[in-house]
């Protein structure tokens, strides 16, 4: 199964179900196809199925992220606006 980023809504919830595979040797790919089919001998033993949601934008995860000084400069205006949007009376304190 593949899900490719257009069918993921950022801020929605999406439940997805992924097949656990066996198999007697392993996989040269890291997705199942109708030509995995033809080349592996596997079989699905189960199925696991989660929620992903995607962030859209910013946030406080991506603060790692702000190596350049560029990065870090957009990271701090994203800052700025987020902690003036959640309490304007202190967003020159944030």
């Amino acid at each position: 199964m593949v899900i490719g980023l257009s069918e993921l809504v950022d801020d929605e919830p999406k439940e997805v179900r992924l097949p656990i595979i066996c198999g007697s040797e392993h996989l040269r790919a890291n997705f199942i196809s109708d030509q995995t089919e033809k080349t592996h001998d596997y079989k699905v033993v189960g199925w696991l199925t989660t929620t992903v949601e995607l962030d859209s934008g910013l946030d406080t995860d991506h603060e790692k992220y702000a190596k350049t000084q560029t990065a870090r400069h957009e990271f701090e205006q994203y800052d700025v606006v987020v902690c003036y949007l959640f309490s304007p009376s202190s967003a020159l304190r944030c």
